[in-house]
């Protein structure tokens, strides 16, 4: 990772890796996965009387809260209404560390999704057919590797398909048309069902600051079979010239795909042209991974040795190379040209030197 440190981790709660977190990656927000927290409710509170009413409130709060101030409120008056003051240990841990674990307070932070669909189960799906209770340290590594393999060809396999097969668009607008091109199949899929919560999405514009419009985004939700309106904020600078828009759901802050509510009112302005800023290069078809051109080493070759040092350094610089000079073909041939001559250069070294 050349030393950088990850931006985020997510896992579930538990106090020896917060404290490996804190010592290890002390920069490194660490954000405890929702559903860990939310399957921990029947085991401490269904000792109080009307627990589901309790566990409904809460689940409530903390999926609706659009902001801190909102949160803190309405979890005061959950705590107020079931007279929860100093009953649950549990409960006043959760409030003290919400900042890692609440939508809200997480959301800023980019997550790729995870926070909410990624859970402790999907990792014993990962080594299914690999691994069982019996397989020892060694073998596990061994299988990791077979493991890492068969990913490899499932991504493979998924990006052949992504510039082999087109998902079709579901409207006429040409936002969605620029998306369809440039986005991988999996992708384009998820920003059609945002783009799909339009049809749920009623916009209002409460105010117009020069070049700044400030519209009122109410959205339909389905929450626990219940039907309910929630309002958001969404800012659109049209002079920007990066076509700044921002929502207060923090959606693509957070997921990196635009929401409804952006889409609503860039639909509603008649914004036919995609921000470049909102095209993320992590989600494009002709976006060169680096881990998919990196060789899968088995463990003992993984070992720091001098041959896998060199060989990863070599990896890295040439791989910035490449991401530089795919934008053009004067580019690609002037690379290939060189590497040809370095070709030249090795060979010639090695023959002298054998």
């Amino acid at each position: 990772m050349s030393n950088k440190p990850p931006e985020v981790i997510i896992t579930d709660q538990c106090d020896a890796i917060q404290d490996a977190i804190e010592k290890v990656f002390p920069q490194t927000c660490h954000i405890w996965r929702l559903q860990s927290v939310m399957k921990k409710m029947p085991e401490n509170l269904s000792g109080f009387s009307g627990f589901q009413s309790i566990e409904n409130a809460f689940s409530t709060v903390v999926h609706n809260s659009l902001t801190q101030t909102v949160f803190e409120n309405n979890w005061s008056k959950i705590i107020d209404k079931f007279g929860l003051h100093g009953r649950s240990a549990w409960l006043n841990m959760l409030f003290c560390n919400r900042h890692k674990w609440v939508p809200t307070y997480v959301k800023n932070n980019f997550c790729a999704g995870m926070f909410c669909t990624q859970n402790s189960e999907s990792i014993g799906s990962l080594f299914h057919g690999y691994i069982n209770s019996t397989t020892t340290l060694d073998e596990f590594l061994d299988q990791y590797n077979k493991t890492i393999v068969g990913i490899d060809c499932k991504e493979t396999d998924a990006n052949w398909k992504s510039s082999h097969e087109v998902v079709p668009c579901v409207t006429h607008y040409d936002i969605e048309k620029k998306f369809q091109k440039v986005y991988t199949n999996k992708m384009f899929e998820e920003f059609q069902e945002q783009l799909k919560g339009k049809m749920y999405c009623y916009p209002t514009l409460l105010k117009q600051e020069g070049s700044v419009y400030i519209f009122k985004v109410t959205q339909d939700v389905k929450i626990r079979e219940q039907q309910c309106s929630l309002d958001f904020t969404v800012w659109w600078d049209r002079d920007d010239c990066d076509g700044r828009c921002k929502c207060t759901c923090r959606h693509f802050e957070f997921r990196g795909i635009l929401c409804s509510h952006i889409i609503t009112v860039l639909a509603l302005l008649k914004v036919k042209k995609v921000p470049s800023k909102y095209v993320l290069q992590r989600w494009r078809k002709d976006m060169i991974r680096r881990h998919g051109t990196i060789t899968n080493w088995s463990y003992n070759e993984m070992v720091d040795s001098p041959v896998a040092r060199r060989f990863d350094l070599l990896c890295k610089s040439f791989y910035e190379v490449a991401e530089k000079a795919v934008v053009s073909n004067e580019l690609l041939m002037l690379v290939l040209d060189s590497v040809e001559e370095l070709k030249r250069k090795v060979d010639a070294h090695t023959a002298q030197n054998s």
